[in-house]
């Protein structure tokens, strides 16, 4: 090994060394038998590096250059030397998920960056001292691996930031002005008159100026002009809006500003008017939230076609006090449409009078996912969907794409809505629910009500139900709460050919519903035709269909018929009916079956062989639960049974509380006879007589 030694050097004093130092033995680095195998070995080795490096590219994916040069004419935007100079540029790119950025520095007119391959989002924006934004660009372009890319980016002026713009009225009130990238506007409540404008310049530079710097708009609706100079003139409008409209066009205005408003907005209806072509009513996009309100009864009605107002998707809008929105019934589609939006009505807000043909749903209201809201005494009333094919949702079709959740409260009504169909089958005459993902809850509480709705066919194949509430879902789970004082009341179901069933509720497939508390009651279905008629209050079959009852009461719901009917308070068939605390299905008084009707309001279950009893969980608190009517082909199998998650309450069945109805034939000649017994041990299985 050999030994290095240092040796100090005086100033002015140069180091001695001897010229054969390093030549007088040249070989000498090979004294070692395995110095020229590591040289070897070393060299190989820095020779793979480099192979490996150019087949696999160990740094990743060659980058491209992008040289951004911004024109000087787009730079000149503001022209003024000094303005131009102090104006810095930030530059973003965007890919995915990865993000590049840049300054380009005051008095500069390109930069550079390094990107990945593939296709990029160039954002370029210019600020001046005090971060005051004075300009922007934007460009895609596509970066090509190991070459120089080139992108010009032109500007444009970006009012925003040169300046506060103020709206005061003669109380002091100050209200946001709204830039949309073409015009300023101001939108007022009632009672403002005037606006007194204000400017104040957030550049310093001498070059950038207003024209007037405040002015008055002496009325409202009304405008005044600004001229921002810089280098070049350039004339601004400032309008005010005012939030209350009594024509189309400052309906539309309003909105059009309220959508872009920075706080929430409400326009007071103060006059009724007509829809108009044009302009066109944008949709509802404000996530702030907009109110519709008259404090008198003030109607707006559709005279074309398709939706009167829309609601995108995370708007969210509200009707209030006494608005009534007309949907007019000569024309086509729902009133309000709204995708994935939130929809409010309350007081005393209605609407009414819409309608739908062929291949549309909602004749009042139609829910594509989102929230809808009903409080207060709003109402849906006397909306139609009527065709010659599917008729769904008379009042309100809620179609879940997504969750969604639906709830009337207070003393909201659905009334006296229909669906009707002349050649299939009509469902869901105040309300049909339906979906495809998530899962979607719909609460009845408090006084709310769906009430005197329908659904009716008269094909002689067509089956009409649910008129009511009609829930159907083969992809998602629907959930339906009714609570409180509610009622689903005086709906009925009406056909002429195959059945008519539920005409309170029908469900079917993955649909639960939960009644703790309140009323079905006066419904009814009506089989005119060779089909038969079941479930007047309450019809449960098919799929995944649950009928949870813990309180409230089912009563006086009626089924009329030529053949035959079948549970005129609830008919369940496939689908599991589970009662507990003070559920009442309550017998009505004196009420008989006929060859004609069936006025008793019985539960039928038409399950076969011991499938679906009806279970009982705990203890039920009613003297009397119910009347039960069976399928004629019951024989010895327990036609009431215990919930799955314990037995019946002291291990006995409650064979007191329910009344012994009819054992019913499902088939000709369709007869019925009374149960004649119960079997032993109270174990809830009937004998055949």
């Amino acid at each position: 090994m050999t030994k290095i030694t240092k040796k100090r050097v005086t100033a002015g004093t140069l180091p001695t060394r001897r010229s054969h130092d390093n030549l007088e033995k040249p070989f000498s680095v090979l004294r070692s038998p395995f110095s020229l195998i590591r040289i070897n070995f070393f060299f190989v080795l820095f020779a793979l590096i480099l192979t490996l490096s150019a087949c696999f590219n160990l740094t990743g994916s060659e980058e491209g250059s992008l040289v951004i040069t911004l024109p000087a004419g787009s730079r000149a935007i503001i022209p003024s030397d000094p303005t131009q100079q102090a104006t810095t540029y930030e530059v973003t790119a965007t890919s995915g998920g990865s993000k590049v950025s840049i300054t380009i520095p005051a008095g500069s007119s390109s930069g550079i960056m390094q990107l990945s391959p593939g296709t990029w989002d160039i954002k370029v924006e210019g600020y001046l001292p005090g971060r005051i934004r004075v300009c922007t660009g934007t460009q895609q372009v596509n970066i090509v691996a190991g070459q120089t890319n080139h992108a010009q980016i032109g500007l444009t002026f970006d009012n925003t930031d040169i300046a506060t713009i103020t709206a005061t009225d003669s109380s002091s009130n100050t209200y946001p002005v709204v830039w949309d990238g073409s015009e300023y506007s101001v939108s007022v409540p009632s009672g403002v008159t005037s606006l007194t404008i204000a400017a104040t310049a957030q550049v310093s530079d001498a070059d950038i100026s207003f024209n007037p710097t405040s002015g008055v708009i002496s009325s409202i609706p009304g405008f005044i002009t600004m001229t921002v100079s810089a280098g070049v003139d350039r004339v601004y409008t400032i309008k005010a809006i005012s939030q209350v409209v009594a024509t189309w066009s400052e309906f539309v205005a309003a909105v059009t500003a309220a959508n872009s408003s920075s706080v929430a907005t409400t326009i007071t209806v103060t006059g009724s008017f007509n829809q108009e072509a044009t302009p066109a009513l944008p949709s509802i996009t404000s996530t702030l939230g907009i109110t519709l309100s008259a404090s008198a009864a003030q109607t707006i009605t559709r005279t074309q076609n398709g939706a009167l107002i829309n609601v995108a998707s995370g708007g969210k809008l509200t009707l209030s006090g006494s608005l009534i929105l007309d949907g007019n019934s000569v024309l086509a589609n729902a009133a309000i449409v709204t995708n994935s939006g939130e929809l409010t009505l309350t007081d005393n807000t209605k609407i009414t009078g819409g309608k739908t043909g062929y291949g549309n749903n909602g004749g009042g209201v139609y829910i594509n996912s989102g929230t809808f809201t009903m409080s207060g005494s709003a109402e849906i009333s006397n909306n139609h969907v009527a065709n010659d094919g599917a008729a769904q949702g008379g009042g309100v079709y809620v179609a879940g794409t997504a969750s969604t959740t639906v709830t009337l409260e207070g003393n909201a009504k659905i009334i006296g809505n229909s669906t009707t169909s002349s050649g299939a089958n009509p469902q869901g005459g105040g309300i049909y629910v339906t979906g495809t993902t998530g899962t979607i809850n719909v609460t009845i509480k408090n006084n709310a009500e769906i009430s005197n709705n329908s659904v009716e066919t008269t094909t002689s194949s067509g089956a009409a139900t649910g008129g009511g509430v009609y829930a159907n879902s083969a992809a998602t789970a629907i959930v339906i709460n009714l609570e409180g004082n509610a009622k689903i009341s005086n709906n009925s179901a009406i056909s002429s050919g195959s059945y008519a069933t539920g005409g309170g509720v029908t469900l079917f497939n993955n649909a639960t519903f939960n009644m703790s508390a309140g009323e079905i009651s006066g419904n009814k279905s009506i089989a005119t035709g060779s089909g038969y008629a079941g479930g007047g209050g309450v019809s449960v079959s098919g799929g995944t269909v649950n009928f949870n009852m813990s309180g409230g009461e089912i009563k006086e719901n009626t089924l009329e018929f030529a053949t035959y009917g079948a549970g005129s308070g609830v008919y369940t068939m496939s689908a599991v009916v589970t009662l507990s605390g003070a559920a009442r299905i309550t017998p009505r008084s004196g009420g008989t079956y006929t060859s004609t009707g069936d006025n008793r309001n019985s539960i039928f279950n038409g399950n076969t062989g011991g499938s679906y009893p009806i279970l009982i969980d705990g203890t039920l608190s009613a003297a009397t639960v119910a009347l039960l009517d069976v399928n004629h082909l019951w024989t010895t199998s327990a036609v009431i049974g215990p919930a799955p998650s314990g037995t019946y309450a002291n291990n006995t069945a409650p064979i007191s509380q329910f009344t012994r109805g009819l054992r019913i034939s499902t088939a000709t000649p369709y007869t019925y006879d009374p149960i004649l017994g119960w079997g032993p041990n109270n174990n809830g299985t009937i004998t055949n007589p």
